[in-house]
This record gives structure tokens, sequence and C-alpha cells, in this order.
């Protein structure tokens, strides 16, 4: 994409930068997304042919994400919040990706619920206000899965199965609870089409697994830290740590893996 966009004397090679960038973070390619981001950053003087959204906005949504991931919270939600207000002098859709793409995740996976109530309502209201079906379906689906997290009490109940789920946000829903983890969500990881949410499905598929299968869930739960190391996925490595505490009485001693390093 760039070399064709440099032999046709394009304005500048900008929208291959842009999707390279994202097309790395989702498949699990945090580092080499972040540097082409921040390149597309330096380089934005105004909007790109064919986009609605200012790449300094897409691309910060991208870096704000990777720092949720690798566990940078504080960072994460600065990011964000400057992306956010950026947006606000863009366009809706601009907004709507923001609130829904950065903030949101951003504050989920920090454990942050207040924010993430209060994000996720500015999405639904915004998307209403605009029109924006999309992204009202994406806040109501997100809001059930806070709900889940956060209130033991709720239920799954058509979550992840009704209209309007798609891939990406299949893919969402899934880091928030496992409870809305999806079939498509599930087969996307499998058939290794995304790999940023892998390691937190394949984590999920270990703590099921325990039940009637310690072994797999052993090599689950090894596969999931092998794939956040190998992303420096701070925040996924944090919740395996979590699981495999939570679940070391149901493994053999065979299962249970290498001893813990420093013991």
């Amino acid at each position: 994409m760039v070399e064709q966009a440099l032999r046709e004397g394009l304005d500048e090679p900008l929208f291959a930068y842009k999707s390279i960038a994202q097309s790395l973070h989702f498949l699990g390619d945090h580092a080499g997304a972040g540097h082409m981001a921040e390149k597309v950053r330096a380089q934005a003087t105004g909007l790109i042919e064919c986009t609605a959204v200012h790449p300094y906005i897409s691309m910060g949504i991208i870096l704000a994400r990777i720092a949720a991931i690798r566990g940078e919270h504080s960072e994460a939600a600065d990011i964000a919040r400057d992306v956010l207000d950026r947006s606000r002098r863009d366009n809706p859709v601009a907004i709507c990706q923001s609130l829904a793409l950065a903030c949101l995740p951003s504050a989920i996976w920090a454990e942050n619920e207040g924010a993430a109530r209060g994000y996720v309502i500015d999405l639904i209201e915004e998307a209403e206000i605009d029109q924006l079906n999309y992204w009202r379906v994406w806040g109501q689906r997100v809001s059930q899965a806070i709900d889940l997290r956060f209130n033991s009490r709720t239920t799954a109940d058509g979550i992840t199965e009704i209209e309007g789920v798609d891939a990406l946000l299949a893919d969402h829903l899934a880091t928030i609870d496992g409870r809305a983890i999806s079939q498509l969500a599930l087969r996307r990881v499998l058939n290794r089409m995304v790999g940023w949410s892998a390691p937190e499905v394949i984590r999920n598929q270990a703590a099921i697994a325990i039940w009637y299968d310690p072994l797999d869930a052993r090599r689950q739960l090894d596969e999931a830290r092998r794939l956040a190391v190998e992303q420096n996925a701070g925040t996924w490595l944090a919740r395996i740590d979590e699981t495999e505490s939570a679940l070391a009485a149901s493994f053999r001693p065979k299962d249970r893996g290498s001893p813990p390093r420093g013991g």
C-alpha cells in the first residue's frame, strides 16, 4: 500500500501507514502498531482522503489501547481523554469511535467501573443524538457486559447472540467478562483472525476446561501466558496470574507447570 501510494503520487502514504498500524494492533503486534501510529501522528496535518476521522485521533485510539493492554493505565486514560477532547472538535463518528474504542476499553481494563459507566452513557447518548445506530447498539451491549463484570447478580442473557454484534464488538465483549464471550469471538481466536484479544479469550477457556480436563486447562493457560508475554500485555498477564492462582488447587501435580520464578 505504501509503495503504491508513492508510485501513484498520492498526497502522502499516510492512509497505508494508518491501516498498517490498525492491522498490527488487532493482530497483536502492539510494538509495531505503536511505532507506526506515532509515525502517522507526527506527519498528519489534515484529514486523509476517504476517511471520516482525523488520523491524529484514529492513531491516538490505537496508542490508548496499547497502553491499556500493557497495563499502563494512567497513560492510557490520559491518551483516551485527549483523543476524546480532540474528537469533539471533529465529528460525531470520531466522538463515538473515541468513546467506544479508546475511553471505554481503557476504563474497563483498568477496572475503573465509574469511568466505564460514565463513558458508556456518553456513547449511547451521542449515538442517539446523531442517529448512529451502530454505535448505539455497541453502547447497549457494552453496558450489559459492564454489568456482568461489576455486578455479580447480572445474567448474560441476550448480550452476545442478539442481532447487531459484529466481529469487532464480539472481540471487545470477550475482554470484558467471560460470560460475554460469543462463538464468533471464540472462532476468531481459534482461527487466528484476531490476536489482541486472544490471551484473554484463551484464559477464559482454561477456566472452563478446569472442570472436565485439568491438563487441557493447564495447556490453555500456558498458551494464554505465552501470547500475553509475546505481546507485552501486562493487563492480560495480571488476569492470567489471578486465574492460575484460583485454579492452582484443581491442577494435579504434573499439570501445574514450572515452579514459580524465584521459588
